[in-house]
């Protein structure tokens, strides 16, 4: 725990701002490719892909006389005897080329007539002819390199120079060499010497692969040997020698083309060096700063705020920038570490912003957006011991009725803001429906000076709506490690406040001991439920102008082994609290269901109301699931009443509307419960789908005695049938309240007076038994 505390300010530190995060990451990234040159493969790809998006023709400067299919032909055979291409260095010399290289093996011997033919061709010549030596193995099992040279004769009278090339590990070749070391001496390579641009032996430049090898001038041997090519066709141009027939085999892979003969991509190359295409590379560390840059400015410092359109606005720049940079600036640039470092940065920071949305709704209310409980025992880590105030908000969804769950959210909201400006709290946070919490410092303020920050509450209240809250203050101390358990205790206190009147309470040893049975009790509700321990009871309703019954009210018992009878009022407000009233519901909307197929075999129309806690009545998934039993009971709609408190259905009238339309819309019956309690109006209520209004017992039972209940009661009555609604009055007790109710007109009855809750087989037991009569006196 002391270790967790240490480092929680630490790990905040670190993860403080996607901005910092995303950057380091991305420089990591960036690095890691750079370095390494793992992005060299990609950047190929990029280089392979740009080729093929922009074509343009050769400048026509280098010229190819190609040793094709044609040509081998008219010879009869290959290699040719050698005053052929004496023939063609002559043909070529006449007409006035400026340069002549073949790319042609010279280095065996042929017939001796022959050779000196050739040799005298280069003389004539007078040097402007090249011809190739290539580098090779000197054997498999001894290593070391030799070159194959022209022979003597004809060495003797030609420059030389290397027609080596070396395609990358894919097999493509993308890059030539401006010469090759060849027993430590640099020989200058074709394409170079015949665009005339010498360069060292560690350089190698990229071939211009945007250049169309369907535009370089190309003349076929035969013909050139013939004569029937215009001397024009070479005056000035440097001509390339070599062959592309197939079976010469001399082809390579090149970007955005099938294979070509190795002499048109010596002829690429040269016509990249002539058109000052043979771009110096600038350092990829360039574009790995911009794209640093570009993620910090992606990034606001804001909170949690990632601009996408930023991010990929930045991938766009720096993918054209090799092109770009090619275009206007003759040069070429490696993008990969930067592309890598600016999504790998994004991503870093995007699973930041997602972690830290996902931690804050798991530290924050969802309804009114304050911190929860889970903020304030993290809060609460760095401490050892704290003190708790808890404040009750008794009937706000009542005082709030008109407007809704977002008046309910804004009266929260401003009772936290002055709770926390009464009290010095840094933060307020919401531990549940009725309550606030904050922590205290210590000593804990006493009773005067918490009556006097409920004073100021109400009086703000008052001054805002024109009603008085009520507000009941709790307070406990303990171990900061047990902050749930103290915060817990603090809203115990604050409940006993409210209950005995008093304006603040801080948690007692009695208040321990309510706590170890509201714990004992959770503990054994599951056991409880699955032995049908806990169980259903049924109240009689009868119908007071026919005076049969009409339907009955489930209500849940527990009957605990050891503890006894539980009160309802006990189990259920702690089921409500802590988890457990929808599989309380559960079993009792099934037991109710399976119950009334059988009254109804008796009494058909017999019905049955089961009550829905307002934590239900706005969770649409558990609506979802209770509609889907009383679905596949197959029970008919007109025998199931849902009932709801007037105060459940007022803290949320919009949700309220909705889930209780869903439920009339199976032509289920609704029942608005304990009218009278939530200070409402009828006309407030008709916007209900409700089917029943129930008037609350506290005023029933004073009927006869109190002039202000029979008021009530007498306006409820007539003002519901106005509005088309059946009247219930619940908790009659006696035979005068009885005849009260039928005089004023009231449609049903519930209480003592009709019947106490009995089993599901009484209620049987007792319409066959009301069945048997009616018939006796039919």
């Amino acid at each position: 725990m002391r270790l967790r505390r240490r480092l929680g300010p630490l790990l905040r530190a670190v993860v403080g701002g996607e901005r910092r995060l995303a950057v380091l990451v991305g420089a990591a990234v960036g690095l890691a490719l750079l370095l390494s040159g793992l992005g060299a493969s990609f950047e190929k790809l990029g280089s392979d892909l740009r080729s093929g998006f922009v074509a343009r023709p050769a400048s026509g400067e280098v010229a190819i006389v190609e040793i094709d299919a044609r040509s081998i032909a008219a010879f009869g055979r290959w290699p040719w005897p050698r005053s052929v291409h004496g023939s063609i260095v002559d043909r070529l010399r006449q007409a006035g080329a400026r340069l002549i290289a073949f790319d042609v093996d010279f280095s065996g011997r042929s017939d001796p007539k022959e050779d000196a033919v050739f040799a005298a061709a280069l003389v004539r010549a007078g040097g402007t002819v090249m011809l190739p030596t290539f580098r090779q193995e000197a054997a498999f099992d001894t290593g070391g390199t030799v070159e194959s040279a022209p022979i003597p004769p004809l060495a003797d009278n030609a420059f030389l120079v290397s027609a080596n090339v070396q395609p990358d590990r894919d097999g493509k070749l993308r890059r030539m060499p401006y010469a090759v070391a060849i027993l430590g001496a640099p020989r200058p390579s074709l394409s170079a010497m015949i665009a005339e641009h010498p360069g060292k032996a560690s350089d190698s430049f990229a071939v211009d692969v945007h250049i169309d090898p369907q535009t370089l001038p190309r003349y076929s041997a035969i013909d050139v040997v013939a004569g029937r090519v215009p001397p024009s066709a070479f005056t000035g141009k440097r001509v390339i020698i070599g062959g592309t027939a197939v079976e010469l085999g001399d082809r390579y892979s090149v970007p955005g083309f099938d294979l070509l003969p190795g002499v048109v991509v010596q002829a690429m190359a040269a016509e990249t060096l002539l058109g000052g295409r043979a771009f110096p590379e600038i350092s990829a560390g360039w574009p790995l700063l911009l794209a640093l840059l570009l993620l910090g400015i992606a990034l606001t410092p804001r909170r949690h705020a990632l601009h996408p359109p930023c991010i990929a606005a930045a991938c766009i720049v720096l993918l054209f920038l090799p092109s770009a940079s090619e275009r206007f600036a003759a040069t070429t640039v490696a993008v990969v570490p930067a592309l890598g470092a600016l999504l790998c940065g994004a991503i870093a920071a995007a699973a930041h912003v997602f972690a830290g949305r996902y931690r804050e709704r798991g530290l924050t209310d969802r309804e009114t957006g304050l911190p929860n409980l889970a903020a304030l025992v993290g809060d609460a880590e760095a401490e050892e011991r704290l003190t708790i105030g808890a404040l009750r908000i008794g009937r706000v969804a009542e005082r709030v009725s008109s407007g809704g769950g977002a008046k309910v959210r804004a009266r929260i909201l401003r009772l936290a803001d002055q709770l926390g400006f009464a009290t010095g709290a840094e933060r307020v946070y919401r531990s549940g429906p009725d309550t606030l919490v904050w922590r205290m410092a210590e000593p804990s303020p006493g009773e005067d000076s918490l009556a006097g920050i409920a004073h100021l509450l109400r009086a703000a209240a008052a001054s805002e709506e024109g009603g008085e809250l009520q507000l009941h203050f709790g307070i406990a101390s303990g171990a900061a490690c047990e902050a749930a358990a103290v915060v817990a205790s603090a809203a115990l206190a604050a409940e006993r406040a409210a209950a005995t009147g008093v304006t603040s309470r801080e948690f007692t040893a009695a208040d321990a001991d309510l706590m170890r049975r509201d714990e004992a009790l959770l503990s054994r509700f599951e056991a409880a439920l699955a032995e049908r321990r806990i169980h259903g009871v049924y109240q009689l309703k009868r119908d007071l102008r026919s005076g049969r019954a009409k339907g009955v009210e489930a209500l849940a018992r527990w009957q605990d082994p050891e503890l006894g009878a539980i009160r309802p009022d006990i189990f259920v407000a702690l089921l409500e609290r802590y988890g457990g009233i929808l599989e309380l519901t559960v079993a009792m909307l099934g037991d109710a269901l399976e119950a009334v197929k059988v009254w109804n075999a008796i009494s058909p129309g017999f019905t049955v109301a089961v009550n829905l806690s307002a934590l239900l009545l706005h969770d649409a998934a558990a609506m979802l699931r209770l509609r889907q039993i009383f679905l596949d009971s197959a029970v008919p709609a007109e025998c199931l009443v849902i009932e709801v408190t007037e105060t459940a259905a007022m803290s949320d009238p919009a949700g309220a509307i909705a889930a209780l339309d869903a439920w009339r819309s199976l032509g289920v019956g609704v029942s608005i419960d304990d009218y009278g309690t939530g200070h409402s109006s009828l006309a407030y209520l008709h916007s209900l789908p409700a089917s029943e209004l129930k008037i609350d017992g506290s005023f029933v039972r004073d009927l006869a005695t109190d002039s202000r209940s029979a008021i009530m009661v007498r306006s409820t009555v007539s003002m519901a049938h106005e509005l088309g609604l059946e009247v219930v009055a619940e908790g009659v007790e006696d035979a005068a309240t009885l005849d009260l109710l039928r005089a004023i007109g009231c449609d049903v009855a519930q209480g003592w007076a009709i019947g106490r809750p009995v089993p599901a087989e009484d209620i049987a037991a007792f319409l066959a038994a009301e069945a048997k009569a009616s018939r006796r006196a039919g």
